[in-house]
């Protein structure tokens, strides 16, 4: 559920690199600005706030994931 949560929020942050919208310093500002901004908006949605609590809180319950290393 967390993940298809996440991957559905994930979708609008897509940006092919490199970005040509960025060919001066000035411009790679103001986006880099725009970015932040729309993360901390992002990351501070009380929905979002409320998922992320909710995941904690089940992670107890949860059985234990193996993780792999892509490495």
């Amino acid at each position: 559920m967390l993940i298809a949560c996440i991957s559905e929020r994930a979708s609008d942050w897509t940006c092919p690199l490199p970005c040509p919208c960025c060919a001066d310093r000035e411009t790679l500002e103001q986006e880099l600005a725009s970015f932040g901004t729309k993360l901390v908006r992002e990351i501070s949605d009380p929905t979002v706030i409320a998922v992320f609590r909710l995941a904690i809180a089940e992670a107890v319950q949860a059985p234990k994931w193996r993780v792999r290393s892509t490495l």
